[in-house]
């Protein structure tokens, strides 16, 4: 009951904005991976993915919650036990990242933060059991946003 009454609330109405949508989902996915609701993550992730699409069109170009959809997703695959569809999504928001430069170097503490969660929570990037290829990406795309 409680869980239909947060998905229900993250689903605002037309008139506010979807950067109010995508932050109650961003709590709200967070809390269903902790309690390992994954059928109740997709929806929300399909519906992150959907706001950050509409706020990245309105800023005519890349938003930090592309980068947050994509690890969502990298997550949502690995815990559907789909590691290739993950290492896809990782890969994914490394290159984006690329092609987007100085808006990744503007926003370089959310997206050190972002690659953090990454490595904590993606078992693709673990030390032991991981892809050693793909750690060693996102450890040095990790170094090139600076410090602040």
């Amino acid at each position: 009951e409680l869980l239909r009454n947060a998905l229900a609330a993250a689903q605002l109405s037309e008139v506010d904005e979807e950067k109010y949508e995508m932050r109650a989902l961003e709590v709200l996915i967070y809390a269903l991976f902790k309690s390992h609701a994954i059928d109740e993550v997709e929806e929300c992730v399909g519906r992150y993915r959907e706001a950050a699409k509409v706020v990245s069109d309105s800023k005519g170009g890349f938003c930090l919650e592309e980068l947050n959809f994509l690890f969502y997703s990298a997550r949502l695959h690995e815990a559907r036990g789909r590691p290739q569809e993950s290492a896809g999504d990782l890969l994914a928001l490394l290159n984006l990242m690329r092609e987007n430069e100085e808006a990744v170097q503007s926003l370089s503490l959310p997206i050190r933060e972002l690659l953090k969660h990454a490595i904590l929570h993606l078992k693709i990037l673990d030390s032991d059991a991981g892809e050693e290829e793909l750690r060693k990406l996102v450890a040095a795309e990790l170094s090139k946003v600076r410090h602040v």
